[in-house]
């Protein structure tokens, strides 16, 4: 009896415990939101298990200036009733109804909308919410720019990764694939845009704005999908393919319709469609495609389903475009249309797979470009640009494996960056290149087939390549290419007996922090000089897995006819080479003498490499540079070379690397003085428009001496001597720039003359460039206080990114030390911002090319751990950038 009258009490604990705390108690960990601007994995995952069969119908209503308004209708399936929360940023939640019940005690915390679990049931649920929300003031969410020329309004969305609910309440995640169905109230002669062909448009009762409807969409992920409207040009024309005939139309802005080629852009358009349904093997999988130019954009474009944008300032041109710009903009349509099947139909699960949806679309809008269109040199721009972006961000402090762990949305938008863009891209052309490109075209073809309208892991999409490529362990490749960080280095040594090669290998080695050894295919070019010419014996397939390896095919070789060995020819493998010392003298003396582009692209990037390895010097790699680019003839190899001489971006440039003290100014004058003048001469000797244009731009970019400014002033009122292209507006606007930025002449009276010939946007953005690069500390101060206060309505973060881009060049470091400490007060109180305004803001870092400064930088960002991501990976950037700069100056004062 005693022991039940003991049991009693407890099980009767139990069961009130049961009762009132088991539904907290065993709630997941993941149903705890974080009560932040951001979506953690956990909690995707748990709402993911819970929502099925999802239906959006959105009605809005932007008419008004300042803000729009509208109601959101959710309909979708629960296995069971939870709690679920509703994304939706920085709006007004005016009504919240659950299954018709109005929901009394709103909690919404101005990130998301939490609705309790006993407003839901099992099976058939609807939300329906009314909002209002102000429009976006960094390029995210709907976005409104007012055009400065005409006072035409236009509207357009951008929602990757996690910007959505910036636009409408919505479960904001991959995942959560659903339909959409849109009802827009717009001012009447607008145009607007969407995922789906509109049904039709009529004018509401007050007859003062139009009602457009949207049938129906395809099941997509929020991030992808759209909304577009204003008072667009718009073009149209009809892509003809095997299987269908597909509406294409294309979209921009009034005031630049003179700039825009329309038959350019529907020709690539075309060649694409019909180059992806052949290759994926599957139709194109929507209804339409348009294509929106659009202003103030934050990226080059977007893959909404079927209403793809475009950064009007990046693909529009108020000259005669070059070539390459024209290559260029067919590689970014080709990109974003690979997109409509990866990404779009097939979509990945969380972001951690971002890199595999950007990378993929890189590689394939290249094998496009090559395939279907008359630039067949495709891949030299890819080696000149991405890849060199890629080994660039691979080889810093802040480099991560290809495929990383995303444990929110923060975390991703920090690694929008060259691993996961042009690493991916390089490591898929090395897997294609390994597995051969018919196995890898079918696995893709299984794939979509597979997965259509689906989400999907890196594991499913290694399974339908491993299916066919049974010779080679994917999981093994999958550990050492994918999670793993930085860049392996390859070197071929060799033995000479009896003027024969012997004991030729490869060896790969691996930075000490990242002792990563891979498996590689690459192909080996060995050339012997023969009359004086170089010429290349039969290239050698080769695969490689360890430290060291023979290369058989190499022995037997003439050893004093050879004259270099590329063991990357065609460029397939992902690896740094350095080159022995017989390679290294042929590439100083005679690198444009060899045929391919590619091999002349990858010996500039290992000279590069080597000045940055301290391996030899600024002043030697200037020498090699005068004597082979004169004679270079591919635009996109002279990129390779010249980039690294005068690109402002993350400052490796030859000005940052060279010493200012007065020892040195001598020295640093003559090579900056050498280089301008063969710039111009190359300018105004080069046979080809395209040529000269790359030159003088650089020219521009580049000059500093009296001679030269006086020569761009004179350039702004006559065509200089030689040129066969006049100097354009957006060319008058970097003259400008670069006189104000020298304080040079009348360059302020030139400025305020060009601001009234010129009042467009883009003008504007010129404008107010030229004047922030002044050398005046109060001017700078005053754009300064603009840029700490972040983006408003007046300076959105388009004005602010050129303020920040412009504000402190290069040659003014003493200007830019009298914000120093500013700067390290200011940057915690910025770290709440958008991450868009962030990513530029960390820019501003004074990370001089000085001991101290990396110091001051290493120890801010250690103690200041609880920054944003985006904020603390720009920062150890910006030290390490310095600290390599320290070294490389140091090898310039040794000699």
């Amino acid at each position: 009896m005693r022991k039940w009258f003991i049991a009693v009490p407890i099980l009767l604990v139990i069961v009130i415990y049961a009762f009132v705390w088991g539904p907290w108690a065993s709630k997941p960990k993941s149903q705890n939101r974080t009560i932040a601007r951001k979506l953690e994995k956990v909690h995707a995952e748990y709402r993911a298990q819970r929502i099925d069969r999802l239906q959006y119908l959105l009605k809005l209503d932007i008419t008004k200036a300042d803000k729009f308004s509208g109601s959101v209708k959710m309909d979708f399936e629960m296995p069971e009733a939870s709690e679920l929360t509703v994304d939706f940023s920085s709006g007004t939640v005016s009504r919240v109804t659950v299954n018709g019940r109005v929901v009394d005690d709103i909690l919404y915390n101005n990130f998301f909308i939490t609705l309790p679990g006993r407003y839901f049931e099992s099976g058939k649920n609807s939300i329906e919410v009314q909002f209002e929300h102000a429009y976006g003031k960094t390029g995210t969410g709907l976005y409104r720019f007012v055009d400065p020329v005409d006072q035409n309004v236009y509207l357009y969305s951008d929602f990757e990764p996690y910007d959505a609910n910036e636009m409408f309440p919505c479960f904001d995640q991959p995942d959560i694939k659903g339909t959409y169905q849109s009802v827009i109230t717009a001012p009447v002669g607008w145009e607007v845009i969407s995922t789906t062909m509109e049904t039709g448009h009529q004018k509401t009762p007050a007859g003062n704005a139009e009602e457009w409807t949207f049938p129906e969409s395809k099941k997509i992920s929020t991030y992808v999908f759209s909304l577009h409207a204003g008072n667009y040009k718009i073009w149209t024309s009809t892509a003809q393919t095997r299987i269908h005939g597909i509406p294409l139309r294309l979209f921009a802005r009034q005031s630049i319709v003179g700039s825009v080629d329309p038959e350019e852009w529907f020709t690539t358009t075309q060649q694409g469609l019909l180059f992806f349904e052949e290759y994926f093997d599957f139709p194109y999988p929507y209804k339409k495609y348009d294509q929106v130019i659009v202003p103030d954009f934050n990226s080059g474009a977007m893959e909404n389903v079927a209403a793809v944008t475009f950064n009007e300032s990046r693909f529009i041109s108020r000259s005669q475009k070059t070539r390459m710009e024209k290559r260029k903009l067919a590689g970014v349509i080709l990109h974003e249309m690979g997109h409509m099947w990866f990404g779009d139909l097939v979509t990945m699960k969380w972001w951690n797979d971002i890199w595999l949806n950007e990378s993929f679309a890189t590689y394939i809008a290249n094998r496009a470009l090559v395939a279907a269109t008359p630039y067949t040199d495709a891949w030299v721009d890819f080696s000149a640009v991405e890849k060199s972006r890629a080994y660039f961000e691979d080889q810093l402090v802040t480099t991560h494996p290809i495929e990383f762990a995303v444990a929110d949305t923060d975390v991703v938008f920090a690694n929008f960056d060259g691993i996961t863009y042009a690493k991916g891209a390089s490591v898929i052309k090395q897997l294609a290149f390994l597995l051969g490109e018919e196995i890898f075209q079918k696995g893709m073809q299984d794939y979509f087939k597979l997965y259509s309208y689906q989400n999907t892991t890196l594991e499913e999409f290694i399974n339908e390549l491993q299916s066919r490529a049974r010779k080679v362990d994917l999981d093994y490749w999958q550990k050492l290419w994918l999670r793993t960080a930085q860049v392996n280095t390859i070197k071929v040594e060799y033995k000479c007996e009896d003027n024969k090669v012997t004991a030729a290998v490869l060896r790969q080695t691996a930075p000490a922090d990242y002792p990563a050894i891979r498996p590689h295919k690459t192909v080996i070019g060995a050339f012997l000089k023969v009359k004086n010419k170089l010429v290349m014996q039969e290239p050698i397939e080769f695969f490689y897995a360890a430290a060291e390896q023979p290369i058989p095919q190499l022995d037997g070789l003439d050893c004093k006819a050879l004259a270099l060995i590329y063991p990357n020819m065609q460029d397939q493998d992902y690896v740094k080479v350095e080159l022995d010392e017989k390679s290294l003298h042929t590439a100083k003396d005679s690198i444009s003498q060899f045929e391919d582009s590619l091999l002349r692209a990858g010996l500039w990037a290992s000279l590069w490499d080597m000045v940055e390895s301290q391996k030899i010097s600024i002043q030697q790699y200037v020498e090699i540079f005068l004597k082979n680019s004169a004679t270079e003839k591919d635009i996109n190899v002279l990129r390779v070379s010249l980039e690294k001489i005068i690109s402002q971006k993350n400052k490796f440039t030859l000005k940052y690397y060279l010493p200012e003290e007065d020892a040195w100014k001598t020295s640093r004058t003559k090579i900056v003085n050498d280089l301008s003048a063969k710039f111009l001469k190359s300018a105004q000797q080069s046979g080809d428009v395209d040529a000269q244009k790359l030159w003088f731009d650089i020219f521009v970019e580049f000059a500093e001496s009296e001679k030269d400014l006086q020569f761009l002033q004179s350039a702004l009122n006559k065509r200089p001597a030689g040129l066969k292209f006049d100097i354009d507006q957006d060319r008058r606007w970097k003259i400008i720039k670069a006189l104000n930025g020298k304080a040079f002449g009348a360059s302020k009276a030139l400025l305020a003359a060009e601001q009234v010939k010129d009042s467009s946007d883009r003008g504007l953005h010129g404008a107010l460039a030229a004047e922030v690069s002044q050398p005046d500390l109060e001017v700078k101060k005053q754009h300064w206080a603009r840029v700490i206060q972040g983006p408003t309505a007046e300076y959105p973060l388009a004005k602010l990114r050129t303020i920040i881009e412009n504000i402190f060049p290069l040659d003014q470091s003493a200007l830019q030390e009298e914000f120093r400490s500013d700067f390290f007060k200011t940057i915690q109180d910025q770290s709440a911002k958008p991450g868009e305004f962030l990513a530029y803001f960390a820019s501003l870092t004074p990370s001089r090319c000085a001991t101290e400064s990396v110091n001051e930088v290493k120890d801010f960002a250690e103690k200041n751990k609880g920054l944003s991501p985006t904020l603390l990976k720009r920062l150890k950037i910006q030290a390490q950038i310095a600290e390599r700069c320290v070294a490389i100056q140091a090898k310039v004062k040794a000699l």
